[in-house]
């Protein structure tokens, strides 16, 4: 007798057929015209349904259907990808922090859905390019360009393109990704319709007002911690961070932080507000400064491969803590090599510490008393890492007794 399997609506098997689908139409060389796709996804619903036995059909024809339909409708979004580069009058809002540059300001900018615009460009998202003709000693107009400030302006737009060179920037899928309809340069006339408002122009009268308030070099990092602007980390910040391991506290915390700690402080002044009486043992400024989250400790594992004298593989634990926003921090981890050392095949565990006051990084490397095997056994020294272009380098001084 043959049992007969019957997969479940929702299950691991379901769900691997729908993955299954998706990554069909993600790797496929051609997408799957929206007809087709359509279909798919019409027939795919009633197998995946009403047919059990053959559920993970239907589950795969949902996912080839659904993720080719939301690739149409993200590339309906942008210019048509042949359309040559015109100009444009536009009315709208700058929608993100500007990055002004020595010669050039790059804005997000978001037109106005009226229907004076051009109707490919309703609602759309830009991102929009202001140059000057050569360094400007004095400000121009650029420099007016706000946060949350509307502006009328000329652009010549064209779609979103890029360099797609291997291991590099996909300029064209981030547009995608950020379901940008073109790109542009500002061409004149341009002028605003009014001051900045609303939550971009809360960002940068923020971002402004911590440089202001915060002495020294670490109001980048309270900036970047606090509201997720980056215009201030220069590429060597970055840099020292990934030496500490505090990257990801800048890259996923950034504006989320600043999201989690005011709305705790909000719940916080709330409580208070409606029951007078904790007024009286707690000031409601302290308590909703205590309400806002501020543990400063973090944890990670990571693993590195080695090439030239010292060759091999490596992996490690980091603990992180201190106020990195304000550029201090600390770190301790421990890091097992394995592989060889001059020809000599064994293992050893270095032990790092290391220290951010005020942006100066201090670094102490040494290798762990009597963690050496094999040929490697009885290893001591110290070791020293040095970035650079990315890379980190490591210098080892190190005695091995005599064979």
């Amino acid at each position: 007798m043959v049992a007969r399997v019957t997969l479940p609506l929702f299950g691991k098997a379901t769900a691997a057929a729908l993955l299954g689908g998706i990554c069909m139409v993600v790797f496929a060389p051609r997408l799957l015209p929206a007809a087709l796709a359509g279909c798919a996804l019409l027939l795919g619903v009633p197998l995946w349904c009403g047919w059990a036995r053959g559920r993970w059909c239907g589950a795969v024809l949902v996912g080839i259907g659904w993720a080719a339909l939301q690739a149409h409708a993200a590339l309906d979004v942008q210019l048509p990808a042949g359309a040559p580069a015109t100009l444009h009058m536009l009315r709208g809002r700058v929608v993100d922090l500007p990055q002004h540059g020595p010669r050039s300001t790059r804005f997000r900018f978001r037109v106005d859905d009226e229907p004076a615009m051009p109707p490919r460009l309703r609602g759309r998202e830009l991102v929009l390019s202001w140059h000057d003709g050569s360094a400007a000693r004095t400000p121009t107009s650029r420099h007016a360009v706000q946060a949350g400030a509307r502006w009328q302006l000329q652009a010549r737009l064209r779609p979103p393109r890029g360099l797609r060179n291997p291991g590099g920037f996909d300029a064209e899928r981030h547009a995608l990704w950020q379901r940008l309809a073109g790109t542009g340069q500002v061409r004149a006339p341009a002028r605003a319709l009014g001051p900045p408002g609303g939550l971009p122009a809360w960002r940068e009268r923020m971002a402004a007002a911590i440089a202001t308030e915060v002495p020294g070099p670490g109001a980048r990092f309270v900036q970047a911690l606090a509201l997720g602007d980056t215009r201030g980390v220069a590429q060597r910040d970055w840099d020292d961070l990934r030496t500490l391991g505090l990257t990801h506290l800048i890259a996923i915390s950034g504006f989320h932080v600043g999201l989690v700690a005011g709305f705790a402080a909000a719940l916080a002044t709330l409580a208070w507000r409606a029951i007078p009486v904790l007024g009286r043992c707690w000031p409601r400024p302290l308590a909703a400064a205590a309400a806002a989250p501020s543990d400063t400790r973090g944890r990670m594992t990571f693993t590195k491969t080695f090439h030239g004298p010292l060759a091999g593989t490596s992996d490690g634990e980091m603990l992180t803590a201190g106020a990195p926003a304000a550029g201090s921090a600390g770190y301790v981890a421990l890091e097992r090599f394995d592989g060889t050392l001059d020809g000599r095949r064994g293992s050893f565990v270095m032990q790092h510490s290391g220290t951010m006051d005020g942006g100066r990084q201090v670094l102490a490397i040494v290798i762990a008393p009597g963690s050496g095997t094999g040929e490697l056994a009885g290893i001591a020294g110290t070791a020293a890492i040095d970035i650079v272009e990315k890379q980190h380098h490591y210098t080892l001084r190190y005695t091995l007794p005599a064979r």
